[in-house]
C-alpha cells in the first residue's frame, strides 16, 4: 500500500528514524503483533490531562470571550477561546456553533477533546453531548494510560469508548522519538476489551514500510489475548538456526496454554507446551516437549521431556507442592537446553510433598525420586528415592530459659541395585538459653536413636540400629566501643565465642549408608553438632572451637561496613566414624577458617574467605578459599571478579560486568575459567543498543562448555524490543540477569 502523508506529523508528532531493518522480518513481525503485550514502559506514558473536578450528573458547561444565540433557528455560537466542559470530559476550540434542535456542537481551529484516557487534536470537530459521541478530522491522538499515539485523517469516538481511525498510523513510540508504527486504512481500538484490529495494515519499522497482513489484530492495554507471542531466533553450533513461534491461548481468567513449536535446522523439530493454572488454593504449570525425529542424536531418535510444577493450600494450613521433571535421554538437556547448568545437570528431581508449618511444630509428608543422567555413575552409587518420607519436629519452650527439640523422621530408601530398606530415627534434645546484652550462654544435651529394616544388607544384619548421646556448650561475649574513622562516627565491636561438643563414639560399620555424607567445612562448620548431612552417621567428637569476630557498624546509617571472623576446631580425641572406604581424620586441628567482609564505599564490595590448613604438606596451604570484588556504579555501570579454590579439586576465576557506554548503548561480558584444567568453561559477550524509550536491540555471543561431552557450544542470540509490543528473538534478559553480575534488565 502506498504510504500516505501523515496529517500534522510535522508540527506535532515528528517521526524519528534511528536505524533500518531488513524487510525479511516482515511476516514474522505481522504474526507477532496479534499476541504482543501492549504495556509501555512509565517513562514513554503521556501526561494525563488536567481536568476539572466536576461531581457525576455536573451540567455541561461552554464557555468563550464572545457568544450569539439565534432564537429562530435555535443556533448559538462562540467566538473566542470557546470551552465545553462536563464530568469527565473537555473540548476546547477556538470558535464553537451549538445546534439545539440536533443537539450537535461543531468546533474549529485548534480543537482538542480531552478525557483521562484519551487526548485528541484536530482542525475540526462535531460533538453530540447528550450522546457522548463525535468525530475530529486531521486528528492526532495520544492514550496516557498506555502511551499509544499517532494520527488519522478522522477519529469518530462511540459512546461505548471505541475508536474508529480513518487512515491512522498506530504508535506506542514517544512522541518525536517514533522508530515504529502501524499504518493501516481502517483501524478500531476497543478501549473496553483492550484490542485493537485493523485492515491493510502493515508495520513501518526504522522507516522501513513491512509488507502484513489485510486484518491485523493487537493489544492496546494489559489484557491477554490470544495469538501469536514473540517468535525466538538464534543460531547455537549443536543446533543450527533455531526457530521458535509460540501461540498463546488465554482460555480462561485463570488458565492459559501456550503451544510452541521449534525449528531446529540440524535436528528437526520440536513440539513444546505449556499449560499455567491459577486458583485461589493452587497453581502451577504443566510443560510437554516432543521431538519425533532427532536427524544428529546418536541414540533414540523420538525424544522428548514433561515438567509439572504445583503449589497449593489444600486445607487448614496445609502446604501442597510437586516439581516433577523427566526427560527421554541422559542428553536432552545438554543438546536442547544449550546452557551451562543445563550441561551440568546429573539428577532430575521428582518431588511430591504435603507440609504444615505451625509456630512450634513442622509435618513434612514427601516422595522423592530422581533421573540419573550420568551415564557414568555407577548404579550402585546413584541416589536413593524415599518413598515416602515423613518428618516431623518440635521446638516447644518451657518458661523463659529452656525448650525441648524433637526431631523425628521414618523414611522407606529404593533403588534398582544395593540395600533397600526403612529407617526411623528419633532425636530430643533439652536446651537452655541465658542472654544479656553483653553475652549469652546456651548448653544442650540430647540422644538420639536410629534403626533400620533392610534387605541386602550382608552382614551387618537386616535390623541394625544405633544410639548415641550429645552435649554442647555454646557462649559468647559482646564487646563495643566507638572509634572515628576519617570523620564517620562508628563502632567496633570484639565478639569471642566458644563452642564445646561431646559425642561418644559408637560403632557404625553396620549400618548403611542411604543419604548421608560429609560436610563441606566452612566458618559455619565451627558451631555444626555434626560433621554429617543425614542419620546414617553421627560424628563422635570431643572439640573445642575457637572463634573471634569483629564489625565495623556504621552509627549513621547502621551498615555493617566491615565484618572479620576468624576460627578453628580444637579435637581432644580423634574421629573413628566414617564413611565406607574413608580414612579416619587424626588432626588435632581443623584448617583455620577466615572470613572478611568489606563495603567501605556504596559502590564497592569484597567478600572473601580462606581455609588454611597447618597439616596439609609440609608446611601447610590455603586448601580453600573465594574472594569477590564487586562495584556498581548505579548507573547500570557494574562489574564483579571472583576467584575459588578447592585444592585437589577446582580452581576458577569469573569475571562478570557491564558498562554503560552512553545513553544508548551498554556492554556486557562475562568469562568463566577453569585454572586447573586450563579451560575456558563460559564466555559471554553482548551489546545492549536502544535509541530511546521506544526501542532496544540486544545481542549477545555464547561460547560454553558441555561438561558430559567435553564439548564446547558457541550460539548467537539476537534481540528486538519495542516498546509495547514486546521483544522480537531469544529472550536473553533471563540469562544475562541471572549469570552476569554485570547486567541488569532495563526497559526500553
Amino acid at each position: 500500500m502506498p504510504r500516505r502523508p501523515r496529517v500534522g506529523a510535522e508540527d506535532h508528532l515528528p517521526t524519528s528514524l534511528p536505524s533500518r531493518t531488513s524487510a525479511t522480518l516482515a511476516s514474522a513481525i505481522a504474526l507477532w503483533l496479534w499476541g504482543s503485550s501492549a504495556v509501555a514502559d512509565t517513562a514513554c506514558r503521556i501526561p494525563a490531562p488536567d481536568l476539572p473536578g466536576l461531581p457525576a450528573g455536573a451540567p455541561v458547561q461552554v464557555e468563550a470571550d464572545a457568544a450569539t444565540y439565534q432564537p429562530a433557528s435555535g443556533r448559538t455560537e462562540f467566538e473566542g477561546n470557546a470551552e465545553l466542559t462536563e464530568p469527565g470530559r473537555r473540548l476546547s476550540a477556538a470558535r464553537m456553533t451549538y445546534q439545539r434542535d440536533a443537539d450537535q456542537l461543531d468546533a474549529e481551529g485548534h480543537v482538542e477533546l480531552a478525557q483521562p484516557d484519551l487526548i485528541l487534536q484536530g482542525d475540526t470537530a462535531s460533538y453530540r453531548p447528550t450522546a457522548r459521541t463525535g468525530q475530529v478530522s486531521n486528528a492526532r491522538y495520544a492514550m496516557p494510560a498506555t502511551g499509544a499515539n499517532g494520527e488519522a485523517k478522522r477519529v469518530e469516538l462511540l459512546p461505548d469508548g471505541t475508536l474508529h481511525l480513518t487512515d491512522p498510523v498506530y504508535t506506542l513510540c514517544p512522541p518525536g522519538q517514533r522508530a515504529w508504527a502501524i499504518e493501516a486504512e481502517r483501524m478500531m481500538l476497543d478501549r473496553e476489551t483492550g484490542r485493537g484490529t485493523a485492515t491493510g495494515a502493515h508495520l513501518e519499522l526504522g522507516g522501513v514500510s513491512l509488507p502484513g497482513l489485510p486484518t491485523l489484530s493487537f493489544p492496546i492495554g494489559e489484557r491477554r489475548h490470544s495469538g501469536l507471542l514473540v517468535p525466538s531466533i538464534g543460531y547455537g553450533s549443536a543446533n543450527g538456526a533455531d526457530v521458535t513461534i509460540p501461540y498463546y491461548f488465554n482460555l480462561a481468567p485463570n488458565y492459559d496454554l501456550t503451544v510452541a513449536p521449534r525449528l531446529m535446522s540440524r535436528r528437526g523439530i520440536l513440539l513444546g507446551g505449556e499449560l499455567r493454572y491459577l486458583q485461589p488454593d493452587f497453581n502451577g504449570q504443566l510443560r510437554l516437549e516432543y521431538l519425533p525425529d532427532d536427524r544428529i542424536h546418536s541414540g533414540n531418535s523420538q525424544r522428548g521431556g514433561i515438567t509439572w510444577r504445583h503449589d497449593g493450600r489444600p486445607f487448614g494450613g496445609w502446604r501442597s507442592y510437586v516439581n516433577a521433571s523427566h526427560v527421554s535421554d541422559v542428553d536432552y538437556l545438554a543438546d536442547l537446553d544449550n546452557t551451562l547448568s543445563a550441561s551440568a545437570t546429573r539428577n532430575l528431581e521428582r518431588i511430591a510433598q504435603l507440609s504444615r508449618r505451625t509456630r512450634n511444630s513442622t509435618v513434612i509428608l514427601r516422595a522423592q525420586d530422581f533421573q540419573n543422567l550420568d551415564p557414568a555413575l555407577p548404579a550402585d552409587q546413584r541416589s536413593y528415592g524415599r518413598l515416602p518420607q515423613l518428618l516431623a519436629s518440635l521446638d516447644q519452650p518451657f518458661g523463659d530459659h529452656t525448650r525441648l527439640l524433637l526431631d523425628t523422621e521414618f523414611v522407606s530408601f529404593d533403588r534398582s541395585t544395593g540395600v533397600t530398606g526403612q529407617r526411623v530415627d528419633l532425636s530430643p534434645t533439652l536446651a537452655a538459653r541465658w542472654e544479656q546484652p553483653w553475652g549469652y550462654v546456651e548448653p544442650r544435651a540430647g540422644v538420639r536413636y536410629t534403626g533400620y529394616r533392610l534387605s541386602g544388607n550382608g552382614a551387618g544384619g537386616d535390623s541394625p540400629d544405633r544410639f548415641t548421646q550429645q552435649y554442647s556448650l555454646d557462649g559468647g561475649l559482646f564487646f563495643d566501643r566507638p572509634v572515628d574513622i576519617a570523620g564517620r562516627a562508628m563502632t567496633q565491636t570484639i565478639e569471642p565465642r566458644l563452642y564445646y561438643l561431646y559425642v561418644p563414639y559408637s560403632d557404625q560399620s553396620n549400618l548403611p549408608v542411604f543419604d548421608t555424607a560429609e560436610y563441606d567445612f566452612r566458618f559455619d562448620s565451627l558451631f555444626q553438632n555434626d560433621r554429617f548431612s543425614g542419620p546414617d552417621r553421627v560424628g563422635d567428637s570431643q572439640r573445642l572451637s575457637v572463634a573471634l569476630t569483629s564489625r565495623l557498624i556504621d552509627d549513621r546509617t547502621g551498615m555493617e561496613r566491615v565484618r572479620v571472623g576468624i576460627g578453628q576446631i580444637f579435637y581432644f580425641d580423634d574421629r573413628r566414624v566414617t564413611l565406607p572406604n574413608q580414612p579416619a581424620p587424626d588432626t588435632s586441628q581443623s584448617a583455620m577458617v577466615v572470613g572478611i567482609g568489606l563495603r567501605l564505599d556504596p559502590r564497592w564490595r569484597l567478600d572473601g574467605s580462606a581455609q588454611w590448613d597447618p597439616e596439609y604438606g609440609q608446611d601447610g596451604a590455603v586448601t580453600r578459599g573465594f574472594a569477590r570484588i564487586g562495584w556498581d556504579k548505579g548507573d547500570g555501570s557494574r562489574f564483579s571478579a571472583g576467584y575459588r579454590l578447592r585444592r585437589g579439586e577446582t580452581e576458577q576465576l569469573d569475571l562478570a560486568g557491564g558498562w554503560r557506554v552512553n545513553a544508548r548503548t551498554r556492554l556486557v561480558g562475562r568469562w568463566r575459567y577453569s585454572l586447573r584444567r586450563n579451560q575456558n568453561l563460559e564466555a559471554l559477550a553482548g551489546i545492549e543498543y536502544g535509541g530511546s524509550c521506544c526501542w532496544k536491540v540486544r545481542t549477545l555471543l555464547q561460547r560454553h562448555l558441555d561438561t558430559v561431552s567435553d564439548k564446547s557450544n558457541l550460539a548467537v542470540l539476537l534481540q528486538l524490543e519495542l516498546t509495547g509490543l514486546g521483544n522480537l528473538g531469544k529472550n536473553i534478559d533471563d540469562l544475562m540477569s541471572g549469570g552476569l553480575a554485570g547486567y541488569r534488565a532495563t526497559p526500553p
